[in-house]
């Protein structure tokens, strides 16, 4: 028989996903850039778009999508803060299930972000819904998550994981 406390909790609840919406719907109308926001968070089954494509849409220049997007970044944070922090709340959750159920979240952004297959996971795991991938996202760019490198040997993490199964019931 299992132990309930080691059963996976959700990502997302009612009261912080409800304020994590209300902070990216303030941005969204505090912006001059409410389109960046639609573009780095995607939808529900939608994955965020490429910056060249944001930058193609908007008809702007690459280079200056990364200025727009820090001030957006910065308002983001800000505002998460004054609402509580539901998106860092978030990332906390996010980051136990990672941690518990030994997901390796690889990315090549600095400062790192939630990859879709670590979003995928969570989904898989049924610690969020596909409707909380935009929330788990903003919370990635609050909060950056925990990375492994590209090329992290998973030896070490394969054993704890053998460890951990042969301990189970």
């Amino acid at each position: 028989m299992t132990n309930a406390t080691n059963a996976l909790k959700p990502i997302v609840t009612g009261q912080v996903g409800s304020c994590a919406r209300a902070v990216i719907e303030s941005v969204r109308k505090n912006t001059p850039f409410p389109y960046l926001i639609d573009a780095k968070l995607g939808a529900a089954e939608q994955a965020p778009l490429p910056d060249a494509e944001t930058a193609a849409r908007a008809d702007t220049p690459l280079y200056t999508m990364t200025n727009k997007w820090k001030e957006v970044l910065q308002l983001l944070c800000e505002t998460d803060e004054r609402h509580g922090s539901p998106l860092r709340t978030i990332a906390e959750r996010a980051n136990i299930v990672i941690t518990r159920a030994g997901i390796l979240n690889r990315h090549n952004r600095r400062p790192p972000i939630y990859s879709e297959p670590t979003i995928a996971a969570f989904i898989e795991l049924g610690a969020a819904t596909p409707e909380h991938t935009p929330l788990i996202r903003a919370a990635g760019h609050a909060a950056p998550p925990p990375v492994f490198p590209l090329d992290h040997d998973l030896a070490p993490v394969v054993r704890d994981i053998v460890a951990h199964m042969a301990r189970s019931h």
